[in-house]
């Protein structure tokens, strides 16, 4: 027996949620494992005419992303169920060992992994912010490095000794405060 599938929320899909699903989707679309699931199945183009005969509930990935994105879906599970159905529907018309179910399963476990990270329905909407900055980094600019002295002709670089580097020389700072040397 297969173990206990995954619940998702069933209370209607918040915009957090949507929006993390929008970005899901696109990113399992671009999986090798997807390729076969992106567009439905055309039994003529396939040469497979008994498919509408055996799948009554056709589904792939782009009519699913679709939805997604009109607001189709009453809640995250109702996503998820469109989800199984395309692996269902893979397992039940090419059987298990079939390589395009062996991609279906490949596809599934990346899924379950994505839906991991799914606000949950409870999560507040939070307006896009920027990453606060540690604490111990200070919000004002550095100060201004001193200028340095006319820099002398470049014949004169030349005919002048080179002095021992002074401890006391000042260097350009970095953001967070250290010399650059």
């Amino acid at each position: 027996p297969e173990p206990p599938k995954p619940k998702y929320s069933t209370v209607a899909m918040t915009n957090p949620q949507k929006s993390s699903l929008i970005d899901k989707m696109k990113n399992l679309k671009k999986t090798k494992s997807s390729a076969p699931f992106l567009r439905p199945v055309d039994p003529v183009a396939l040469n497979i005419p008994t498919y509408p005969d055996i799948i009554k509930s056709p589904m792939d990935l782009g009519t699913m992303e679709a939805k997604l994105k009109e607001g189709s879906y009453g809640s995250v599970q109702d996503f998820v169920d469109d989800f199984e159905l395309i692996v269902n529907n893979s397992r039940r018309f090419n059987g298990d060992a079939h390589a395009v179910t062996q991609s279906a399963f490949n596809m599934q476990a990346y899924f379950n992994r994505m839906m991991e990270t799914v606000p949950t329905a409870d999560a507040v909407e939070q307006p896009k912010v920027q990453k606060k900055r540690s604490p111990s980094v200070s919000r004002e600019k550095p100060p201004r490095r001193e200028s340095r002295q006319a820099a002398a002709p470049a014949s004169a670089q030349a005919q002048a000794p080179a002095a021992p580097a002074a401890p006391a020389e000042t260097y350009a700072l970095q953001s967070d405060g250290t010399p650059q040397i």
